[in-house]
């Protein structure tokens, strides 16, 4: 009686036939983190060294930078349904993130490699944006790579189906701004500075590898990667928060004397 075994050329065929063509980049700490050991305890560019700087020209302000693109084919699968849903009920994923099964050939993934799509999908219910944020309060001290009628978007933006402020005011692409890449820049019939707006936008979705890729095995042979990827908005959120409005007084204070 012959054993089962994997069909490895059929498995490659799935894939071949229903993957999906991605951009694949290496993820890396941006130098700006300053992860040594003792290095740490060192004040880096008059900050503390462990302490990601906003105003990074090479990282943006997310403390990693993304190096040696290359296009990869693989399997895209959600994580709300199927056998990815065992993934959530153990606390692995969350809604909305997703599976990413690349050809068993392609170059191995690792932690934090961000991959992108090479189609547009809408971002959620939309980006809440305070208007021209990067020149208000502290941030007028910091170099953030925004000119004065430029505010940033999560990603890269295919076109805009809506944008509204807290007001009701309603904004219209190609008349009251336009989008280049991931910045907007606005006319002057746009929002004041300071007020908040929301922005509902398609987009080519970045992803981060932000659990470890698993590299399956079978009898010492190497069956391929299996990747859990989350959106760069949600796994790049911000968690450096002040414990109490003293601290974050004491630190605004600190960092205006730095820049005097």
């Amino acid at each position: 009686m012959r054993e089962a075994d994997w069909d490895f050329q059929a498995l490659e065929s799935l894939i071949i036939d229903r993957g999906e063509k991605v951009l694949v980049e290496r993820g890396i700490s941006c130098p700006c983190r300053a992860e040594d050991v003792y290095g740490s305890m060192i004040e880096h560019h008059n900050r503390p060294a462990t302490r990601l700087r906003y105003g990074c020209e090479q990282c943006g302000g997310l403390g990693y930078i993304f190096r040696d693109p290359i296009c990869m084919l693989g399997i895209i699968t959600g994580v709300e349904s199927g056998r990815n849903r065992s993934l959530l009920e153990m606390g692995f994923a969350v809604p909305g993130d997703c599976v990413f099964s690349p050809s068993i050939h392609a170059r191995e993934i690792q932690d934090f490699d961000k991959v992108t799509m090479s189609y547009p999908s809408p971002v959620s219910g939309g980006q809440i944006i305070m208007r021209n944020s990067a020149h208000l309060n502290d941030n007028a001290l910091r170099t953030l790579g925004l000119e004065q009628h430029q505010d940033r978007l999560w990603y890269q933006a295919d076109c805009v189906s809506w944008c509204e402020d807290d007001e009701g005011n309603l904004y219209t692409q190609g008349s009251d701004f336009t989008i280049e890449g991931k910045v907007i820049n606005w006319d002057a019939t746009g929002p004041r500075d300071g007020q908040m707006y929301t922005i509902k936008y398609s987009a080519f979705l970045e992803w981060i590898v932000y659990a470890s890729p698993m590299t399956r095995f079978d009898q010492n042979r190497k069956l391929g990667q299996k990747a859990l990827l989350r959106k760069v908005h949600l796994a790049a959120q911000n968690d450096f928060k002040f414990d109490t409005a003293e601290k974050r007084a004491d630190e605004a204070e600190s960092f205006t004397r730095t820049k005097v």
